[in-house]
């Protein structure tokens, strides 16, 4: 099987005082293989400038113009998740 093992998806609406800590907590783990796929839903805020400061191979992130609620939003994400789980 090719791709991580593990795949972390983190939908976000309008959450920039939370979501670096969030990415954060997610990044500090260790003994896994895996990928964080993170999907900004039109936020209004600096949610996605918080995402983009934080550098790391590991994390993949689309940001989306509008929002499409969270319904659409874990979809995407699970349609893009190539972990075992």
């Amino acid at each position: 099987m090719n791709g991580p093992v593990v795949s972390v998806l983190m939908a976000a609406y309008n959450h920039a005082p939370f979501i670096g800590a969030a990415i954060e907590s997610v990044l500090i783990q260790e003994g896994v293989d895996f990928e964080l796929l993170i999907e900004d839903d039109g936020s209004s805020d600096d949610t996605a400038e918080v995402v983009r400061s934080i550098c790391d191979s590991r994390i993949a992130f689309v940001q989306k113009s509008m929002n499409e609620g969270a319904y659409a939003t874990h979809n995407n994400l699970l349609g893009r998740a190539r972990g075992r789980y």
